[in-house]
């Protein structure tokens, strides 16, 4: 996965996010839903994470591949 440090995180996008209890780095969507902004998580079993202050959005997604 690449990821760029310098662009805007958009809703819609991946990003590698610092959560403030967590000590490793997670990737999520950024949505936006009523106004608020949330980390959904890839796998649906997860919870929907609110996006406030103590979040760090590190990078955004620019390209993804996968070997099969």
């Amino acid at each position: 996965m690449l990821l760029d440090t310098g662009l805007q995180a958009v809703p819609g996008k991946l990003v590698l996010v610092e959560l403030p209890d967590s000590p490793t780095p997670t990737l999520r969507m950024l949505i936006e839903e009523s106004g608020r902004r949330y980390l959904k998580p890839l796998n649906p079993a997860y919870p929907l994470i609110s996006l406030d202050d103590n979040c760090h959005i590190l990078a955004v997604a620019i390209e993804a591949r996968m070997k099969l």
